[in-house]
């Protein structure tokens, strides 16, 4: 089993993102080395194995280690969406993204996304983030100062990425447990307040 990334897929605006959508991978290191990993697990079911290759959406969750700094930050107004950030950002919860695997222990070889079922635009996203976090919206930036702001990542954030598991789905049948981040973020909000407050 190989893990991926949904940032390997061409930009597709408003359109649907499945597994067989075009990718674009030339202008960041990060994803020509996913689109390699995922070349030696197809080589592995030729080989006679079963290769299954997961390209996971943006990972959140109220007590990793990223969306904690990502809290943090946006408290300490050092966030901010970049242009419109009206593309859409396809992510999925780590607890819905375990459970997917799991399921995929026993799929067909293949390729198959895991992404939740409500991709938002990133500046929902983000707005969401910062709400959960007791944050002010996050400000925002002209988008000429992406690449000087985020340098290779930007060339793949700034996609519209509305990626489906659809093909997860009807293998498996595994459904994520939070439909969409709006809602992941609403749960990390009440989880934090439970620990004593938003996250530190």
């Amino acid at each position: 089993m190989h893990e991926s990334i949904a940032f390997v897929y061409a930009d597709g605006g408003d359109a649907w993102i499945d597994e067989s959508s075009p990718l674009d991978v030339a202008k960041a290191r990060p994803l020509r080395e996913a689109i390699t990993g995922e070349a030696n697990a197809t080589r592995f079911t030729k080989w006679g194995g079963r290769g299954v290759v997961l390209r996971f959406a943006g990972f959140y969750a109220g007590d990793s280690a990223q969306s904690l700094e990502m809290a943090d930050m946006a408290r300490r107004r050092r966030t901010a969406l970049i242009g419109p950030s009206r593309n859409y950002f396809s992510s999925i919860h780590i607890d819905d993204a375990a459970s997917a695997v799991i399921a995929c222990l026993q799929a067909p070889p293949g390729v198959y996304n895991v992404a939740d079922d409500e991709p938002l635009e990133l500046c929902d996203f983000m707005r969401s983030m910062a709400e959960a976090a007791g944050a002010k919206p996050p400000r925002k930036l002209p988008a000429f100062l992406g690449p000087t702001v985020l340098g290779e990542v930007w060339s793949y954030l700034s996609r519209s990425l509305r990626v489906r598991s659809d093909r997860l789905r009807a293998a498996t049948g595994w459904a994520p447990d939070v439909p969409s981040a709006r809602e992941g973020w609403r749960r990390i909000a009440a989880e934090w307040a439970a620990a004593g407050g938003t996250a530190r």
